[in-house]
């Protein structure tokens, strides 16, 4: 409980910083409005009141959905975890009375939070305008609200596993840019996976990417109870699987610190 404790006041601490710059996040998410007045365009454009299974209206807050997840959550390569490691910081770090892992995370959860606050309520608004109020089912909510949070704390130590790379690649940010632009296709960021050729959506159902931002949102715009005990049960293993392996690359990490002398 203790420990618990420490990682959430880094956790606050994180988030009043985001806080001080609140009209630096404001101005950051105005894309967000553009992509929305975008996709809402093409949307009405398609001669089709339904896309796959699924109404303009569903569609949009699908997209807001996804796109606030997305543009909340900073990568490893934002939280500055490469550049420790790379430039020899770490070693001062990991001596600390803390788990360098569960720290950034705590430091993540602080600076995500601020951003899904802006994010959230700059697509509700947007999309109450362009096309009505959401037709979310009372039950979904429950649901989805555990399926963000599971969310965002895998795009997180999806992120820490390619941010560990840089204890033996010299560059790792081409494996950022490729795990970002996964989420944005197989991902599911900007279409629902049921857009895809029957192959593609199965592959996309193997990988991870999906249930970062196709998994939550789909859940609120078209609740499913047996979808969601699916997708839920993915999200769970692939959390797991991520922890352990995160643990166990930068303890193995860190022995190499040692060996080398940072």
């Amino acid at each position: 409980m203790a420990r618990a404790a420490k990682y959430l006041h880094v956790a606050r601490i994180s988030l009043t910083n985001q806080l001080v710059y609140a009209w630096d996040l404001l101005g950051r998410s105005l894309f967000f409005v553009v992509v929305l007045l975008i996709f809402n365009q093409l949307w009405q454009a398609t001669a089709s009141d339904t896309l796959a299974g699924l109404s303009r209206n569903q569609l949009i807050w699908y997209l807001v959905l996804t796109e606030t997840i997305m543009l909340s959550t900073p990568s490893g390569v934002m939280l500055g975890i490469d550049n420790e490691i790379k430039s020899g910081d770490i070693a001062y770090l990991i001596n600390r009375p803390y788990n360098y892992p569960f720290f950034m995370f705590g430091r993540y959860w602080g600076e995500t939070l601020g951003l899904l606050v802006v994010n959230a309520t700059i697509g509700t608004v947007t999309a109450l305008i362009l096309v009505g109020p959401p037709a979310f089912a009372l039950a979904a909510l429950p649901g989805f609200a555990i399926m963000l949070v599971m969310a965002i704390s895998l795009r997180f130590f999806l992120s820490m596993l390619i941010s560990l790379s840089a204890f033996w690649v010299e560059e790792s940010q081409p494996f950022h840019w490729i795990n970002g632009k996964l989420l944005f296709t197989v991902g599911g960021m900007f279409v629902p996976l049921e857009f895809f050729p029957d192959w593609l959506q199965t592959l996309a159902g193997i990988l991870p990417f999906n249930l970062v931002l196709y998994a939550p949102a789909k859940i609120l715009v078209d609740w499913q109870p047996d979808l969601f005990v699916t997708l839920l049960s993915r999200q769970i293993l692939w959390l797991s699987l991520t922890v352990m392996l995160s643990q166990y690359i930068f303890s193995r990490g860190v022995k190499k610190l040692n060996v080398h002398g940072g």
